[in-house]
């Protein structure tokens, strides 16, 4: 009896973790990424001076 209801709990939980959230992955955008479409050029602009100025300020807190 015992070894019925542990075989049925394995079988039932792998099924759960099998199917659990596959499609809600596929909808999941990551934020560290812009689309190309979205951004124009002075905003790139920005962008290039924003990066240059985080490692302007990096290389100046090391000297």
């Amino acid at each position: 009896m015992r070894n019925l209801i542990y075989r049925t709990l394995v079988v039932v939980l792998g099924v759960l973790t099998m199917s659990s959230c596959a499609d809600m992955l596929d909808d999941i955008k990551p934020k560290d990424k812009i689309d190309a479409g979205m951004m124009t050029e002075s905003d790139l602009s920005k962008v290039v001076n924003g990066v240059y100025a985080t490692m302007e300020s990096h290389m100046s807190a090391m000297w």
